[in-house]
Order: C-alpha cells, then sequence, then structure tokens
C-alpha cells in the first residue's frame, strides 16, 4: 500500500498508472461451470477503480458487523457527543439526563464471506504497514 501522503502528491495520471499497475495484480479471475459441463477456462479481467477523487471522503467512529445464513452486513456510522461543561456535579447530572445519542449510518454493506476475509485482510495489512510507519500506539 502507498501511504495516503504520498498518493495525493501525485498528479492525476500518474495515480491512475500507479491504479492500473496495482489492479494488475488484483485482477479477477472468474470461472464459469454449466450443469454436467467441463468448467470454462479461467478469464482474467482487470479492475480499475473509477471516480475515487470525487467520493466524498465521511468520516466514521461506529461499526457494527451482523451476520446471516449468506453472509454479513457491516454498518458503518458517525456520532457525535453532546457538548457536557460545567463542575463535576454538572457534568454528573448531565450524562445522567442523557438519552440514547444517535449514530448517523453513513454506509451499509453486504458482504459474502469471501469478501468479509478479503477486507479483514486489507485492513490487516493496511494497519501493519501504518504502525511500521507511524510506530505502535
Amino acid at each position: 500500500m502507498v501511504p495516503l501522503e504520498s498518493i495525493a502528491s501525485l498528479s492525476p495520471s500518474e495515480r491512475n498508472e500507479r491504479s492500473l499497475k496495482r489492479n494488475a495484480a488484483h485482477a479477477v479471475n472468474w470461472q464459469r461451470v454449466r450443469a454436467n459441463q467441463e468448467p470454462m477456462p479461467e478469464i482474467r479481467v482487470s479492475l480499475i477503480w473509477v471516480g475515487l477523487d470525487e467520493t466524498p471522503l465521511l468520516f466514521a467512529n461506529c461499526f457494527m458487523s451482523q451476520y446471516h445464513q449468506d453472509g454479513f452486513f457491516l454498518s458503518i456510522g458517525q456520532f457525535s457527543p453532546p457538548p457536557i461543561l460545567g463542575s463535576p456535579a454538572e457534568v454528573a447530572e448531565q450524562i445522567k439526563q442523557l438519552g440514547p445519542i444517535p449514530i448517523r449510518p453513513i454506509a451499509r454493506m453486504s458482504l459474502t464471506p469471501d469478501r468479509m476475509r478479503e477486507l479483514l485482510k486489507i485492513i490487516q495489512e493496511n494497519l501493519q504497514n501504518y504502525e511500521k510507519q507511524k510506530g505502535t500506539p
């Protein structure tokens, strides 16, 4: 993975070229099998992220994962705690009176077990690279 700081300094054509090289390594393998027939030959298709620079970058601080028969639901959201000010006694009273703090969903995804494993692997690798560069918290 390329650190975000170095990607931001690239021109759009350089980012696209890097994306093409990276996606060549992540080409999708498709194999179709028809009933009572031999498998068809493997088909390789390259993928490229389109419009990533135009997609809004959203802050997320809440995550929920649920599983079902066919896979997983991943919900991503954000919340902001209300401002609580005053003396320790006033703060304690305000906290007692708080109701549920709303979490605003920003994305929901349905993932197959294979895509969930892929996501976990990508997140683990990215976290390890980050910790190598920045140090473990």
